[in-house]
């Protein structure tokens, strides 16, 4: 699946990737896995064109994913949906 987003509205980030998580909780318990391991990340607002229970998501750099999702795995956090972020789209990666 695809999303668009009006050019005005998102940046341009090729290398994102935006994890949705189903309960803020789970978001905040990611949070502490990834700044405890010290990997970038940023909690941005969830887009407006994906509907979740949890306002808040986490962008990670592409770079940075395979040991973000080792470590969150590892600590029984997965997040419900994957995109990754293509200019104006959204690919589901997951979910």
């Amino acid at each position: 699946m695809t999303i668009l987003f009006g050019s005005d509205t998102m940046k341009d980030h090729p290398d994102e990737i935006i994890c949705i998580f189903p309960s803020n909780t789970l978001l905040l318990n990611a949070e502490d896995v990834l700044e405890e391991a010290k990997l970038y990340y940023e909690l941005i607002p969830v887009p407006k064109q994906v509907y979740s229970n949890c306002g808040l998501a986490l962008s990670i750099q592409e770079v940075f994913f395979n040991e973000a999702m080792l470590l969150l795995k590892g600590a029984g956090l997965e997040p419900g949906v994957i995109y990754k972020r293509w200019g104006i789209t959204l690919n589901v990666v997951k979910g």
